[in-house]
């Protein structure tokens, strides 16, 4: 039995939320508003293997509530200012509220699970200003921040079996570490890493977006046949984070995991009541994939990235219709690196393009 993917979690949620919804005057304006609140109580249990025991471990309950506003106001028929305030819970995943954890002890790694990590609880602000100028045709542009209280992280650390509390029953009896099970790489810290679930540090982030979709035809007018039923829709996002982590003892400040500072979509359409097609691009700039301790470096990271997609759609008539995709036309590579400083490449590996 591997003891370690042998888990039960049970989680009951109870709500209860009120809403108001209305339009108040203003002058020549629009106000259009909807103000909520909901209470929700979470009630949990886990069981899994810890130690080779079935254990099971029952959370006290907890409650949240949680108020939200939206407000949009019509300046014109064409201009809208939006403005929102909410506060919001985001429960972890199942998978990792188990009390046991997992043993690798061929390449000598404990991951641990955690049955007592939070939610992940923040505030947020959005404020948008839109501008319907066209048929089908808007440009916006947004501004957005967060105020994150916690949020799971899995740090590691390198460690000796023993430290562990975990018995020998554990290690597998064909692996490398049965015979020595504390290893021989030379390291008096040990020689394991041992990755653990916490609740982590919180976050600050902000950032904002600027938007623009439009029919060429609502632009330029219907007089050019070449660009009649072509159209654009692109987006550019930019996100400033900081979070501070723990690092063998040490506090670094850097962004949130999994998070680009920069990132932009665009698409450039053609479409008829028979065929259609388009080409889009997306791109987004390097991010931290895991917690600060990779096997004692500091940082992993994947490398910045732009995919380029091509999809066409054919109605022959109403029974039939054909469609041609190919994704990721330049074969983009995914990138790997660990060490910031260093930039020591951890893996790469390409799929080459997909014809669908």
């Amino acid at each position: 039995v591997d003891q370690g993917r042998h888990r039960a979690v049970e989680e009951k949620n109870l709500g209860v939320w009120a809403q108001l919804s209305g339009e108040l005057p203003a002058g020549n304006m629009r106000f259009l508003y909807d103000v909520g609140v909901r209470t929700v109580e979470t009630d949990q249990n886990s069981s899994g293997y810890n130690s080779g025991v079935w254990v099971t471990v029952n959370r006290d309950k907890y409650r949240d509530t949680l108020p939200s506003l939206n407000g949009a106001l019509w300046v014109t028929d064409n201009l809208v200012i939006r403005g929102a305030y909410a506060e919001t819970l985001t429960r972890p995943a199942l998978g990792n509220l188990s009390p046991g954890g997992s043993v690798d002890s061929f390449n000598f790694i404990i991951n641990f699970q955690n049955p007592a990590l939070d939610p992940t609880r923040s505030d947020n602000i959005d404020l948008s200003v839109e501008w319907y100028f066209a048929d089908e045709a808007v440009l916006a542009f947004a501004y957005f921040t967060k105020d994150i209280e916690s949020f799971p992280i899995r740090e590691s650390r390198t460690g000796t079996f023993a430290s562990t509390g975990l018995p020998l029953s554990v290690i597998a009896p064909t692996s490398t570490a049965s015979q020595n099970p504390e290893g021989t790489c030379g390291d008096p810290a040990g020689c394991w890493e041992i990755s653990e679930l916490s609740n982590g540090p919180g976050a600050d982030l902000d950032g904002y977006e600027i938007s623009f979709q439009a029919p060429f035809d609502g632009i330029f007018g219907t007089e050019i046949p070449v660009i009649r039923n072509m159209g654009f829709i692109g987006n550019y996002t930019y996100v400033d984070s900081k979070v501070d982590y723990n690092y063998s003892g040490n506090t670094v400040r850097e962004r949130l995991i999994g998070l680009s500072n920069d990132s932009y979509n665009a698409t450039l359409y053609y479409e008829n009541n028979a065929f259609s097609t388009r080409v889009s691009v997306a791109n987004r700039s390097d991010y931290l994939e895991s917690g600060p301790n990779r096997s004692g470096n500091l940082w992993q990271f994947n490398d910045g990235s732009t995919y380029v997609d091509f999809a066409a759609t054919w109605s022959v008539n109403d029974s039939l219709q054909l469609t041609f995709e190919a994704l990721n036309i330049t074969d983009e590579a995914f990138e790997t690196f660990v060490d910031t400083d260093a930039n020591r490449r951890l893996e790469s590996y390409a799929t080459g393009a997909n014809y669908l």
